[in-house]
């Protein structure tokens, strides 16, 4: 299955792609403030991702990728990402029970 293939995965593609902007030589010259606005817009595309449940074991990656910019920032608690933690808890019982 391609990323873009279920909701979580053309979620996170835009993301992806919005990162990679981000990151590109051609960003560079952009202002504080359009940086930033910019940054505000990639959290609150990774933090929407969270709300979009998944269908599979790597739907749940792609969400653990963006709601940490690729490990760059920590994983947030349960307080924070409750969606998250309820669906690492599914994973972890259906994993169980396929063993």
């Amino acid at each position: 299955m391609l990323q873009s293939e279920t909701p979580v995965g053309r979620a996170f593609l835009g993301w992806s792609n919005l990162r990679d902007q981000i990151n590109s030589p051609a960003f560079s010259g952009v202002s504080e403030a359009g940086f930033n606005l910019i940054v505000s817009r990639l959290d609150a595309d990774a933090t929407e991702l969270l709300a979009i449940p998944c269908q599979t074991p790597r739907d749940f990656i792609l969400k653990v990728i963006a709601v940490t910019d690729w490990g760059g920032v920590a994983l947030p608690d349960e307080t924070r990402a409750p969606e998250l933690w309820a669906e690492a808890r599914a994973l972890v019982n259906w994993a169980y029970r396929i063993i």
